[in-house]
């Protein structure tokens, strides 16, 4: 089953998303994206802004607030105009909470989320 789509099959994408609930797209963000991405994360940990452990899993709310980076892309158009076709919104998006969860540094399966 296909569930990885290309920024330029988004109908099909939705398609897939209406029936399946879930989509992916390889080229939505770049390699320096995801770079900036990683280092926003790392600095965010070295700040104390976001906490990671050895063996718990941590979560932190409002994490487009420990980072700039974060809250860049958080507004960033390339994935805002995806979500709303996906939501099918043409008056506009809100964001109500963001969270990041921490998988332990040590996963010993600690770090496991349910599909939720």
């Amino acid at each position: 089953m296909k569930w990885n789509y290309s920024i330029n099959e988004t109908e099909e994408a939705l398609d897939f998303y209406n029936e399946n609930g879930f989509v992916g797209f390889v080229d939505l963000l770049s390699a320096e994206d995801l770079a900036a991405l990683r280092k926003g994360f790392d600095d965010a940990v070295a700040s104390g802004a976001i906490e990671v452990s050895d063996e718990l899993l941590l979560g932190t709310n409002d994490v487009i607030f420990r980072s700039t980076v974060f809250e860049k892309y958080a507004n960033d158009e390339r994935i805002l105009s995806i979500v709303a076709k996906i939501f099918n919104q043409t008056n506009g998006l809100q964001l109500q909470h963001t969270k990041l969860n921490s998988k332990p540094l040590k996963d010993k399966g600690a770090g496991l989320i349910e599909w939720h």
